[in-house]
């Protein structure tokens, strides 16, 4: 295990919730971000506690979760359960029991970034999520998109976690805007995304951090995404080995 994975890296634990639509049953991937804090052995990792909005997060005995572990070497994942909860050195932390070998993953949308980039954001509604163009959205209007600022904090070739001062129903819509600099080039991306889930930050009033997850992406502009992350994960080790 310690060939693949390392104290310090970060991982994403995430349960699946089935959804029951008019027409068929949807999933609900609800995910929290970690990081390794020790490899006890070839199954049991002490992982630190999830936070979310400042908040510690308790995640449930026995719970099943798959798990993604960002490595050097790319991105894995196995599945398992929370065993034990505890609190050592003043920091909070969780034994996670592995219950599938650790394999590579190959779904490139999962790898995500850190990171802190300027972003403008509007709320649409059902109906316009599905015109998806901005110019579309305003002639259905009437009148130009009035946007709000914000700050994404990571990104993702699926979604991206960012701030704001607005809360964000679950299952809502916003149109969001964004610049990434990719091969040496500024690339701008306007997009629909769906809120999953929308949590004021303690001690920052009025700001809330909010999770979504893209709807109307094509393949080139998740591969750019994916490229820009490649791109700055690189830059990252670079700076750390020297």
């Amino acid at each position: 295990m310690a060939s693949i994975i390392s104290v310090g890296d970060k991982v994403d634990l995430r349960i699946i919730k089935h959804k029951q639509t008019s027409n068929a049953i949807d999933k609900e991937y609800r995910i929290y971000k970690s990081k390794i804090y020790d490899i006890a052995d070839e199954k049991i990792l002490k992982l630190s506690m999830p936070i979310e909005g400042g908040s510690i997060v308790l995640l449930p005995l026995g719970q099943v979760f798959e798990i993604y572990f960002y490595t050097m070497n790319g991105l894995y994942q196995a599945k398992g359960k929370v065993i034990k909860r505890f609190k050592e050195n003043n920091i909070f932390v969780f034994l996670f029991e592995l219950s599938t070998p650790i394999k590579k993953n190959q779904r490139r949308e999962f790898f995500r970034f850190d990171c802190v980039i300027d972003m403008k954001y509007s709320q649409v509604s059902e109906y316009e999520s599905r015109l998806v163009l901005q110019n579309e959205i305003e002639d259905a209007r009437g009148k130009i998109i009035e946007w709000q600022n914000g700050f994404i904090v990571d990104i993702s070739g699926g979604g991206i976690r960012f701030t704001s001062g607005d809360k964000f129903l679950k299952n809502s819509y916003i149109l969001a805007k964004f610049n990434l600099v990719i091969n040496h080039r500024i690339k701008e991306f306007c997009i629909i995304i769906k809120i999953i889930s929308s949590d004021k930050i303690l001690n920052r009033s009025g700001q809330y951090e909010s999770r979504g997850k893209f709807v109307s992406m094509s393949l080139l502009e998740t591969e750019e995404i994916v490229r820009y992350i490649f791109e700055e994960e690189r830059k990252s080790r670079k700076n750390r080995k020297s």
